[in-house]
């Protein structure tokens, strides 16, 4: 699936700050760049993933890497993946990770038109409760809980 972002409304966004959706074929070229945010945000992912199924998947469009620079510095990157139910697709937002992002949280935005433009209803993300603070229009759909199988039930 190749990313393509067009052009929204203006944003209190500092025009340095800049957002790139990367295909597939580019993942090369910017993986060493991201490899060390998107391990750090690896560490919360409760062992879902390691950063080669991430890589892989990517590079399979299985998922989507996008960019977050300022001044021609990565400061950020997310990656994204369309989940198809039999009902509606939407967008899962599997990782965010950077510095600063208040700074671009408005990428968010750039994340919805794409979504909206392939077809999308919605945009998920599971993440840390603090996230809750962080996206105060979202809605809460769900909790997860887990429990490994070697634990007691109760």
């Amino acid at each position: 699936m190749q990313i393509t972002l067009k052009q929204t409304k203006p944003s209190p966004i500092p025009p340095q700050v800049k957002f790139y959706g990367v295909g597939a074929d580019q993942v090369y070229e910017f993986w060493h760049m991201v490899e060390p945010l998107i391990e750090k945000a690896l560490e919360y992912s409760d062992g879902k993933y390691e950063i080669w199924d991430i890589f892989n998947s990517i590079e399979s469009k299985e998922m989507q890497l996008w960019l977050v620079t300022e001044d021609k510095k990565i400061i950020g990157c997310g990656v994204t993946q369309i989940v198809v139910y039999p009902q509606k697709n939407i967008c899962l937002i599997v990782l965010l990770a950077g510095e600063d992002f208040d700074k671009w949280a408005h990428f968010l935005n750039e994340v919805k038109e794409w979504a909206k433009d392939i077809g999308c209803k919605s945009i998920e993300t599971y993440g840390r409760p603090g996230w809750e603070r962080k996206l105060k229009n979202w809605t809460k759909i769900h909790t997860v809980l887990r429990i490994n199988l070697d634990e007691n039930l109760h």
